[in-house]
Parts: C-alpha cells; structure tokens; sequence
C-alpha cells in the first residue's frame, strides 16, 4: 500500500509542476504533458482504488489500458524531441506499428485483464534505443548548449533511467523471486519507487527548465 500511495504522490506533484510551468507561458510542445501526466495520475490513483479499496485480485488491466496511450504519447513526444537531430519518424512507426501490434494481439489473449508483459518490456527497449539514438546526434550536433538547462535533455534522461531500469526489473524478477520469494517483492517496490522518483524528478526539471527560458525571453 505505501508503494502505490508513493508513486501516486510523485505522479501528483509531476503534474502539479506542469502545471505550474508550462500553462502561464509557451511551453511549445511539453504543454501536451499536462494531459498526459493528468491521465497517468489518473491510472496511478485507479489502480491504487482497484486493488487495495475494492480488494480486486489484481489490479493489472488498468495499466494495460494505459499502456496503448503511453505507446502513442512517448512515441510522439520522442520525435518531437528528436526533430531538430535527425529523422526518426521512420524508425518510431515501424517501432510503434510493432508494438501496438503486439500489445492488441497479447491484450485479445487475455481480454485485456492481464498486463502484456511482452509488449511493456519490447517497449522499454524501443524507447531505450531512441533515448540512445537521441543522445547521439545531440553530441553530433554543431549547436551549442548547456544540457543542465536544455528540457528536452531531461525528458529523456528521465525516459532512459525509468525505462532501463525497468526492463532490468523485470528480466531479472522471476530468478530473483525463485531465489527468495519473501524478501525480493519490498527490494522491488523499493526499485521501482526510485525510478518513478528520477523519472518524475527529471520531468519536473525539465519543466522549469522550460519555465525559465520563457520568461527569461520575456524580457
């Protein structure tokens, strides 16, 4: 229980900052965060009701709801981030056609009641590999700039470490569990809080980062 209300209280003040730093300005197109954040903060607090409030078996069907948004969003997101680098429309619709592809067939199996293990951890690595490919031709690029002050560097620092961080989680899970079932379950929670800590800590970051360089312009 205090996992879920943790990472509902992170997911909360992420979309608080959003709010805060991204609507009284121009916040280009990180504003669209603010409804994706809105509707993560919205799942988060779901699957908290369904499994503890309503004491359902599980509560894996509402992020495997989700998880079809958050393929959409991310893959947008990272080609708006990637633009002004290189070309990575076509390598994010064959990326993005194969997993929703997979997330329909795996989710049909189950009736969308079970998390598609499958597809979250393909996922993961997609956007690993886009995390890699940005950083890339970001230090290719002849343009000049501080990256402690750079947004979109944060997103996808924040994008990386959750996403890496996760994949070896769940790889690593079921030999872990086999080892020792008792003790592996609260090192993992434990895991997963801090990577929602630097995933919504790097968000939130960006977003001031943001903030700054808007009203800096201003004057």
């Amino acid at each position: 229980m205090i996992f879920f209300s943790i990472i509902v209280i992170l997911s909360f003040l992420c979309w608080v900052s959003s709010l805060f730093f991204l609507t009284k300005r121009n916040g280009g197109y990180l504003r669209h965060m603010i409804w994706f954040l809105a509707l993560t903060l919205v799942t988060e607090f779901a699957g908290y009701l369904v499994y503890f409030q309503f004491r359902q078996p599980n509560n894996y069907w509402v992020f495997n709801l989700f998880m079809g948004v958050e393929l959409l969003f991310l893959s947008w997101l990272m080609h708006q981030i990637s633009a002004p680098y290189y070309n990575s429309k076509p390598w994010i619709v064959a990326g993005l056609t194969l997993l929703l592809l997979t997330y329909f067939y795996e989710s049909s199996q189950s009736g969308f009641l079970e998390l598609s293990m499958k597809t979250k951890n393909m996922f993961a690595v997609y956007m690993i590999l886009l995390a890699l490919s940005y950083y890339y031709f970001l230090l290719k690029s002849e343009t000049y700039f501080q990256l402690k002050d750079h947004p979109p560097f944060w997103i996808v620092t924040g994008v990386f470490f959750f996403y890496f961080g996760s994949v070896m989680a769940d790889l690593f899970f079921d030999y872990l569990l086999s080892i020792n079932k008792v003790a592996i379950r609260p090192v993992r929670f434990s895991i997963f809080i801090v990577l929602n800590l630097i995933l919504y800590g790097s968000w939130s970051y960006s977003f001031l980062c943001k903030y700054r360089q808007t009203t800096s312009s201003s004057w």
